[in-house]
């Protein structure tokens, strides 16, 4: 599973808008109160709606290598998912997940995390929805105005910082649509991640078949099951 996840996840956009600090706050009730309100909006969105699709793009930025940019698809239908980034793809039916290496041509079949498993990285399942109200801290960094929409940012820092990935996430959204614009993840190392959403199509008409992962439609890969 980490394999997908740490190329999916990581997702932000540094935008530099630093109108306040939050090195201060220790705890989920220091949230400031017009970020909370516009993160909840955006969680209601998203858990509303039943299937997603979206395309989007990621940069990779490792410390002292040049930045790697991706293109990327997913779709969502409840539990289930259909991923494409790179030379990787997943497909998840929901009790399984099948990541899938074209470089190499294999496959590997993994257990799905249990709903309360707590991984620390991003899933296609919740990764529009992975900002847990009690987890972070949320701060209203400021606004611009980008091809005339007003996009807002908002810092989310780890309550428990030694557990997380991330020393801090930051978002932008589009104030008007309340839609993510783009994420972005610092890790511990230096790393950064950047996720900007393109496209994004709501509730739409998904293919069941897109879910299922034929063994026949990959001739030739090796497939490992590490179930258990």
């Amino acid at each position: 599973m980490q394999r997908i996840i740490a190329l999916l996840a990581i997702c932000f956009l540094a935008t530099g808008l630093f109108a306040q600090p939050t090195n201060n706050y220790t705890s989920s009730a220091d949230s400031d109160p017009e970020a909370l309100k516009l993160v909840k909006a955006l969680k209601a969105k998203y858990e509303g709606m039943a299937n997603i699709e979206a395309m989007f793009r990621m940069d990779i930025e490792l410390p002292g290598q040049a930045i790697e940019s991706q293109k990327g698809s997913m779709a969502r239908s409840g539990d289930k998912f259909h991923f494409k980034l790179a030379g990787q793809e997943g497909i998840s039916d929901g009790k399984a997940i099948y990541v899938i290496m074209h470089d190499n041509k294999s496959v590997n079949i993994e257990n799905m995390p249990e709903a309360d498993e707590e991984s620390g990285m991003l899933t296609p399942q919740n990764l529009l929805t992975f900002y847990d109200l009690d987890k972070y801290i949320f701060a209203l960094q400021g606004e611009e105005t980008v091809s005339g929409k007003r996009l807002q940012t908002i810092e989310l820092k780890p309550v428990d910082r030694d557990e997380s990935e991330f020393i801090k996430l930051r978002m932008t959204v589009d104030a008007k649509a309340k839609q993510v614009s783009s994420l972005a993840a610092f890790s511990r190392d230096g790393s950064r991640f950047t996720f900007y959403l393109d496209q994004l199509n709501d509730n739409p008409a998904l293919d069941a078949s897109r879910f299922v992962f034929k063994k026949s439609d990959y001739p030739g890969y090796y497939v490992e099951d590490l179930r258990f």
